[in-house]
């Protein structure tokens, strides 16, 4: 009996010993784990994740989805220069309500974009922000090489922003010159474009901002010399939300104010052709 007991309590201390023992160690892995975290975060890598989702249109029906998977990790250099590389993915899923035809479901690497970006003034110092980027882009899928009749771009980008209080303005000029799928220079194309963007902060965590932009495309003409150029003008009113420090979502709608080709034929029936869209935004590290 006596050597029943003593086994029992023998059993008992090392499985108790056995319980602090791997306490102990998941404690050790969890502390290791944070303090890895930690010094993550405090790095000059930074990592998000943004995920969009918008509209398709046939005319004036709405027919599908057009989502949109960006990651970006960045990388500060010093405290005026930043590098970002962007992955970006899409999947597209459109119907065509008719069946003798089948539904488009599409899904490719889109393009892989490395920026450069040097800060030129900041709004402590000097009372404005303002930053130029450099990019350059490629574009792996032969589908979107065929969308975008190009193999990638290089663009420029000067950017600008101040805060008044709860409300803010910002803007962009934008030129994109797109590497042609051939030698042939008739294949040029560029892409112009000027932003402008008043935003209002509501709360500490809802905001809302509209975006007008201007755009124009140019490409070569058939004609040996000549370009055809569109313009055009649209908005994006758009609120946000943020559910947290890290993580945040949006709401928007693009609208198309004036007719590509001049740019100055007002659009009549803007709410058939408008395109809405959500986003979420989550930052890693």
């Amino acid at each position: 009996m006596k050597k029943i007991s003593l086994t029992l309590i023998s059993l008992t201390l090392a499985g108790s010993l056995f319980a602090q023992s791997s306490a102990s160690d998941a404690s050790s892995l969890s502390s290791a784990f944070k303090g890895y975290w930690e010094k993550l975060k405090a790095s000059p890598l930074k990592t998000e994740i943004v995920l969009t989702s918008e509209s398709l249109r046939n005319g004036s029906h709405v027919n599908g989805t057009d989502n949109v998977l960006d990651i970006y990790a960045k990388y500060k250099l010093t405290d005026k220069d930043m590098l970002r590389l962007n992955p970006s993915f899409e999947y597209m899923k459109q119907n065509t309500f008719n069946t003798a035809e089948a539904d488009t479901n599409e899904f490719y690497f889109q393009y892989v974009e490395l920026l450069y970006r040097r800060t030129l003034l900041t709004a402590d110092k000097n009372g404005i922000n303002l930053s130029a980027d450099l990019r350059q882009a490629y574009i792996p899928s032969d589908e979107y090489r065929d969308d975008m009749e190009a193999t990638g771009w290089t663009a420029v980008r000067l950017n600008a922003s101040k805060a008044f209080g709860k409300f803010s303005l910002a803007s962009t000029a934008r030129l994109d010159v797109y590497n042609r799928t051939s030698a042939n220079p008739a294949k040029n194309k560029t892409l112009a474009r000027f932003y402008v963007v008043p935003g209002y902060t509501i709360t500490d965590k809802l905001s809302a901002a509209t975006t007008f932009y201007w755009t124009e495309i140019t490409k070569a003409a058939e004609a040996p010399g000549k370009k055809l150029t569109n313009n055009y003008v649209s908005a994006s009113p758009a609120v946000e939300y943020a559910f947290s420090k890290d993580f945040s979502g949006s709401l928007y709608t693009i609208i198309k104010l004036t007719q590509a080709g001049d740019g100055r034929t007002i659009v009549k029936d803007w709410n058939e052709t408008a395109v809405f869209g959500a986003s979420l935004t989550l930052s890693v590290f």
